[in-house]
């Protein structure tokens, strides 16, 4: 595979179940939720990241302003996960890159090396195949998208997100060494 592989930040979500408080950017051992997120993908061997955000635009783009990412404003944020996907996947040219990260930002234990994983078994498998990292029988994100899904991806309303087109598929479920692939935020209990 010569070609290079885009991630997408979802950061666009309403929070209602964290509180008042948008839940990215409340600080984990000295770094922001969203921060912690930003620095494992682009620690990664991932090629280019987009964030993308909604409500909080300002507030998220002063949080991780030293990062090289590109940050897209889903302005339809209410919508939804796969709304905001479609935006995200919008801003990805297809015939650039060979496959489509997906990360949710709520997830402050997500490690580099579970990402690479991914992404090494994504080129294993030759780009053709959806890959879901597992821990202990639950599955997690990132999930990696062959791009010929592009298409798919950047039609995606409501609040599920990409699971229908998982649904079907055939995805490669691999074994992950850590929880943080599916550890994230929703209560302000799980801080």
């Amino acid at each position: 595979m010569d070609k290079p592989i885009v991630a997408i930040i979802l950061a666009a979500g309403d929070s209602k179940r964290f509180g008042s408080e948008n839940k990215l950017l409340v600080e984990i051992n000295g770094g922001a939720i969203l921060k912690r997120v930003v620095q494992a993908v682009t620690g990664s061997s991932v090629d280019k990241t987009i964030v993308v955000t909604g409500e909080d635009h300002e507030l998220i783009q002063s949080l991780i302003s030293g990062y090289d990412v590109e940050l897209v404003q889903n302005k339809n944020w209410l919508n939804g996960m796969g709304a905001s996907l479609a935006v995200g996947v919008g801003a990805v040219k297809g015939d650039v890159y060979e496959g489509i990260l997906v990360c949710l930002g709520d997830l402050p234990q997500l490690k580099r090396e579970s990402i690479n994983k991914i992404i090494d078994a994504f080129v294993e498998n030759r780009g053709e195949k959806i890959i879901i990292p597992e821990h202990k029988g639950r599955r997690g994100h990132p999930v990696l998208f062959p791009i010929n899904l592009h298409s798919e991806l950047s039609q995606l309303k409501g609040k599920a997100g990409a699971k229908v087109i998982i649904q079907q598929t055939k995805p490669l479920v691999i074994q992950s060494a850590s929880s943080g692939i599916y550890r994230d935020v929703d209560l302000p209990s799980d801080i």
